[in-house]
């Protein structure tokens, strides 16, 4: 009987550190990203008691996916989590240097989770990650994951 326990908790451990895996090496969670915070924002929310009304969809942008890379790297590679990068960047900074021309820009960040699901559910049961996927001044969008670090940039023309 212990065996047979010892040998679900293993199966249990792999299937969560090839889930993880697949996740990092899988692009497709970009466009799964995409589709889910749109289709909260075409649906509207809560961010906690504040309703949201719908907003018009993101459209997915290569050069804020740069940025965010960037700063998911810098993160994991340096062993912190700080919307401030190890050398003192910002997200506008780090935006504007990928090619980004757009000033508004907005971030993300969460660290801990293997899916998009979990990190959006995350996300949006809190009210200051909430109400910036559902900022109506943003129209593109880009996000980068590696080692459980996620960064979701926001940004407008």
């Amino acid at each position: 009987m212990l065996k047979n326990f010892l040998l679900t908790q293993f199966y249990c451990l792999v299937t969560i550190i090839v889930c993880g895996c697949f996740e990092k090496n899988n692009e497709d969670y970009k466009t799964q990203m995409l589709i889910e915070l749109n289709k909260q924002r075409l649906n509207g929310c809560f961010c906690g008691e504040d309703s949201m009304p719908p907003v018009q969809e993101l459209l997915y942008d290569e050069s804020l996916e740069v940025a965010a890379r960037r700063h998911v790297l810098d993160m994991t590679e340096n062993n912190f989590f700080d919307h401030i990068g190890s050398d003192g960047s910002t997200p506008q900074r780090r935006a504007a240097d990928a090619g980004f021309t757009g000033a508004y820009i907005g971030e993300n960040i969460a660290r801990g989770f293997i899916s998009v699901e979990d990190v959006m559910s995350r996300w949006t049961s809190s009210v200051e990650h909430c109400k910036t996927m559902m900022d109506p001044h943003y129209y593109f969008m880009g996000v980068a994951y590696e080692d459980y670090y996620w960064v979701q940039l926001f940004g407008s023309d």
